[in-house]
């Protein structure tokens, strides 16, 4: 049996979460403040903390830094009604176990607890970006339980240096996602390069993501730097990723697997050190079948992966949406 410590102003929060608890056979206290939250940890054994973000006296996201420093090995859930990819990133990079968005199930939140309760220990990421806020066009909008879930994959995923796939259809906002998580990054301060390949002819591909040496090929007048290049110390988003011709694909691998590649025309190498994150709106996996994608490419590709719902399948965010524009 677990003893939960449940945090929030709202009584009728902690008396659903509270019995919610004792449902599943563990002891539970409510509290109302952070401070309070605090002095309980020094009378009394927790071992799961649920922590509101909008409390009276020391906010949420303040009370789990401190929390990171005084109980390390504490899981802590974050509940918020301000559910945005600010308040994630903070509350996952600050330390949160989980976080949930009111109003939420109680089927939601009792998963969220089983599954702290389960997990021996915790990865605090580095706190470096906590406090940094995305500029307005980086804003990505969404109130509904899909775009909550693509929020937490963002601030899961951002501190890492993991290759990211984002499928979805056109226009559901891909290259923001990808925005985002390089804003997050350990890498933000470094470029962010985009490669939008789909307009290019197969001839051209090659040498716009490698860049060439003068005189590679007719018209090549003067050395031209690739987009691996462009991208070095920083992250490189390649848009409609499966339009990459084959022998194109071999390359990019080659350059993934060993941070190297040599231009279009040259034989000495170029090192680079740089995140890959890949989009498309089509299926990876079919072309992979049919033998139109490499599929050891695809492995390195999808390390992580997002998918973006169409609007239409989460029609909470029409009305937030229109708002902000």
């Amino acid at each position: 049996m677990a003893n939960i410590l449940i945090v929030d102003d709202q009584p009728d929060i902690c008396w659903a979460l509270s019995k919610l608890a004792r449902q599943m056979g563990h002891s539970a206290i409510t509290l109302t403040a952070a401070e309070d939250l605090f002095r309980q940890l020094e009378e009394a054994r927790g071992d799961l903390g649920i922590l509101d973000v909008r409390l009276p006296g020391m906010d949420g996201l303040e009370a789990l830094r401190q929390l990171r420093q005084l109980r390390p090995r504490l899981p802590v859930i974050v509940i918020t009604a301000y559910g945005d990819l600010d308040v994630a990133v903070q509350a996952i990079q600050a330390g949160a176990f989980d976080y949930l968005t009111k109003p939420f199930t109680l089927e939601t939140a009792a998963q969220a607890i089983r599954r702290a309760l389960a997990t021996p220990a915790l990865q605090t990421a580095s706190p470096d970006a906590t406090d940094d806020r995305q500029g307005n066009e980086l804003q990505l909008i969404g109130v509904s339980p899909a775009m909550q879930a693509v929020f937490k994959q963002i601030a899961v995923v951002a501190p890492t240096d993991s290759a990211v796939h984002i499928t979805g259809e056109s226009g559901t906002g891909k290259e923001l996602v990808a925005r985002a998580i390089h804003h997050y990054s350990p890498r933000r301060d470094r470029p962010f390069v985009v490669a939008h390949l789909a307009a290019l002819s197969p001839s051209l591909v090659e040498s716009e993501l490698f860049g060439h040496v003068r005189g590679a090929f007719t018209g090549a007048e003067s050395d031209h730097v690739g987009l691996l290049q462009r991208a070095n110390g920083g992250t490189l988003f390649i848009d409609e990723v499966a339009d990459i011709p084959l022998n194109v694909q071999a390359k990019l691998l080659r350059a993934l697997e060993y941070r190297e590649f040599c231009p279009v025309g040259g034989i000495k190498p170029v090192q680079v050190n740089f995140r890959l994150i890949s989009a498309t709106h089509q299926d990876l996996r079919r072309l992979v079948r049919e033998g139109a994608f490499r599929h050891d490419l695809f492995y390195r590709l999808v390390t992580f992966e997002i998918h973006l719902p169409p609007l239409r399948e989460r029609k909470e965010d029409v009305e937030p949406l229109a708002k902000y524009f």
